[in-house]
């Protein structure tokens, strides 16, 4: 569904290349959302994709889908951006396997505003990234 909608995109804007420019300009607006932006997002498009689904259903699909900028910025690291916040220079999306690498392979463990550590005042805040090993968070600390 979304790949057919980017390719009637890309039918319309006529040539490679303003597609590129188009998918570069999403993606750079995708990594500049702050959490809450961004949850709000994935919360319209599970809604979108999963209609039928119980409110539940939907908040797990958002959680999940969620993770896709952590990943694109993991993805997007490189010596001269190290926060992965800008795109790299020679990103090309060209068809499904190109975003293979922003799709999260398992579900979060944690998530926005839990504390995960009983008895002390930190509360998680952002998702940094996942790896083989679990996931890393920003937390804040609420004990002021």
């Amino acid at each position: 569904m979304v790949w057919k909608d980017l390719t009637r995109e890309r039918d319309k804007a006529g040539n490679r290349a303003e597609f590129q420019r188009m998918i570069r300009s999403e993606i750079v607006a995708a990594l500049e959302l702050s959490h809450q932006e961004n949850l709000a997002l994935w919360r319209d498009i599970a809604r979108e994709c999963a209609e039928n689904a119980s409110e539940q259903a939907v908040e797990q699909l958002a959680r999940h889908l969620s993770q896709i900028p952590g990943l694109m910025r993991q993805t997007m690291r490189r010596l001269d951006d190290p926060s992965g916040r800008s795109l790299r220079p020679n990103l090309s999306i060209e068809g499904p396997n190109d975003v293979l690498p922003f799709i999260p392979r398992r579900g979060l463990r944690f998530q926005h505003g839990d504390s995960p550590l009983p008895g002390l005042p930190y509360k998680i805040a952002e998702l940094l990234g996942t790896g083989g090993f679990g996931e890393v968070w920003k937390a804040d600390y609420t004990g002021y």
